[in-house]
């Protein structure tokens, strides 16, 4: 492979300058007889001092250089400089070089028609040359340049003057809604559907798509998908048969259509289809899923009398999956009881509903998840009283546990939805709850005999409390992450235990009294949760103990007084349960 050094590289440019700029001057010399015979010697500094100034204005094509050099024929020399709307369209960088070019030969032609002055040439004569230069240079590539030779299109107006996407078809969209404690399902059309924009010839700029459209739609598997239809109005076309041109670029196969075939058509457009090993797991309440991403492309020359050309228009089509689910459930409280005396009391399976789209789904994981709930309870408790036994040095230890976790009927419904914006902003993930529940309700109370020093009571440590989760909720467009709302949806625990000392008719002289301060308590949180290994939310109930120690004052008639710090209860896990 030939490779050149830059020195080389210079010389070959500077070789082809000469010979572009030769060629420039050669179809102006044809076009412009006259002109060329009036300059005589100088006519090739004329132009090379006009493609000098044109690569000023960013004019680098030979056409676009020749053309400002016809403008100076017509015109004069530099007439850009005392003439301001000249200098805006050259020095405008919302216009390309093709636009500079086609609307500077317009406005110069319309001068000829409505003002022309001695030795300026006739106005048939002008649009003449300018075509005679079109057919010699359109395909003669940037100027000195070693790379292949472009091709430019100036030779007639041709832009897009509006362009309007709709959705269309919506009906079919549903999501669920809690309306007077009970789910249903109703149309969720977006507020805006349609994105439209119309050239303003006084604009400073071209209008612009939104960067991103939003739609929300199914896989190709299901029977039905968003619809966009695109619509273009252009009123001058270089060619009925080439523009406007409407790209989509999908991954699944590209569509171009041309002309009449582009002025408006629907494009069906799916989201992702869901993968082998993920579509096995239901998904989690709220997970965020990726759109399935396509390029849409509205493009035409670019050229118009007047204003900043629209050219190429083109937005990101994101397609999200616009299923909407719902899980509500319901669980029933359990009698209390005694350990060690009683069985632990038998667990009412939950009753849970699972939905897709107004279809059932399988909620085998949730009931297994409660019922997984109800035996880290129990179980933990049962630790609990071995601890209180072993810890404390208590004899014929009990433990009686009136508790409930999440205990009572709740509902939350999520999928993606549009915001305000509609169609022409990204969808944000909508929840909606309806909670009446008992996050955590815990009565626990430890007796046993406790024998020291010649005394001998009866210890009794106790802790109760509950903390409820009740009422309606809803995440919207503007409310904040996922996590800040589970934060909103947390209970804390804390539950203090109280010591009750008492002593028994069968003991010595000795007497064992509290003396008042005692560290411990049950600590932790339910609720929901943002998932630390995936997108998505999950119940949760997280309780554990921390030490228990009491002051207790011992009294004996013969030793006196002593203090002792007794341990009653080791730190410990008592419940760590998630759900999803």
């Amino acid at each position: 492979m030939w490779s050149l050094s830059p020195e080389q590289a210079a010389r070959l440019s500077a070789l082809q300058r000469g010979r572009d700029l030769r060629r420039i001057g050669d179809a102006l010399a044809i076009t412009f007889a006259e002109a060329r015979g009036r300059l005589g010697e100088r006519w090739n500094e004329f132009v090379e001092y006009g493609a000098v100034r044109a690569a000023a204005y960013g004019l680098t094509h030979m056409l676009c250089a020749a053309r400002l050099l016809a403008c100076w024929v017509a015109c004069g020399a530099e007439f850009e400089s005392h003439q301001p709307w000249a200098a805006a369209i050259l020095t405008d960088g919302k216009r390309s070089q093709g636009a500079k070019a086609y609307q500077l030969c317009v406005r110069v032609l319309e001068q000829l028609r409505s003002a022309a002055q001695a030795g300026q040439p006739a106005p048939s004569d002008f649009a003449i040359a300018l075509r005679q230069l079109d057919d010699q240079l359109a395909g003669a590539g940037t100027l000195a340049s070693l790379l292949p030779r472009e091709r430019i299109r100036l030779g007639a107006a041709c832009d897009v003057d509006a362009i309007e996407l709709r959705l269309v078809d919506a009906p079919w969209r549903q999501h669920y809604t809690a309306q007077g404690g009970s789910w249903r399902r109703e149309a969720c059309a977006p507020q805006v559907s349609s994105v439209t924009l119309v050239h303003d010839a006084l604009a400073d700029a071209a209008p612009r798509l939104p960067g991103q459209v939003t739609l929300l739609s199914r896989p190709a598997t299901g029977d039905t998908a968003a619809k966009l239809r695109v619509r273009v109005k252009t009123e001058h076309r270089c060619d009925p048969l080439l523009h406007p041109l409407v790209q989509w670029l999908d991954p699944s196969g590209p569509r171009s259509l041309r002309g009449d075939m582009a002025v408006d058509t629907t494009f069906t457009v799916h989201a992702h289809a869901a993968d082998v090993e993920s579509d096995t797991l239901p998904p989690c309440m709220g997970a965020e899923d990726s759109p399935h991403y396509s390029m849409l492309t509205v493009a035409s020359c670019g050229l118009r009398a007047r204003g900043v050309p629209m050219a190429e228009l083109s937005t990101t089509l994101a397609a999200y999956d616009a299923m909407q689910h719902l899980i509500a459930w319901r669980r029933e409280p359990v009698a209390a009881w005694q350990l060690p005396a009683d069985a632990p009391p038998a667990i009412a399976p939950a009753r849970c509903r699972r939905e897709a789209d107004g279809q059932l789904e399988d909620s085998s994981t949730w009931l297994r998840g409660f019922h997984d709930l109800d035996m880290q309870l129990q179980q933990g408790v049962a630790r609990l009283l071995t601890a209180w036994e072993r810890e404390s040095g208590v004899s014929d230890g009990k433990l009686d546990v009136d508790a409930a976790l999440l205990v009572g009927s709740a509902g939350i419904t999520w999928g993606w939805a549009e915001g305000p914006s509609g169609i022409a902003a990204p969808p944000y993930m909508r929840l909606e709850g309806l909670l009446d529940l008992v996050a955590c309700r815990l009565g626990l109370r430890f007796t046993g005999a406790f024998a020291r020093g010649g005394s001998r009571s009866l210890l009794t440590l106790s802790t109760d409390g509950s903390a409820a989760l009740t009422g309606a909720w809803q995440r919207g467009p503007e409310d904040a992450a996922l996590f800040a709302v589970a934060a909103k949806l947390q209970r804390p625990v804390r539950q203090v235990f109280q010591l009750a000392v008492q002593p028994l008719a069968d003991a010595g002289l000795a007497v064992l009294a509290s003396c008042g301060w005692l560290k411990g308590a049950i600590s932790g949180a339910v609720g929901l949760e943002q998932r630390p290994d995936g997108p998505g939310l999950r119940w949760f109930v997280r309780l554990g103990v921390e030490p228990v120690l009491a002051q207790l004052r011992l009294v004996d008639p013969l030793l006196g007084v002593q203090m002792l710090q007794q341990p009653l209860l080791p730190a410990q896990a008592l419940v760590d349960w998630s759900l999803c």
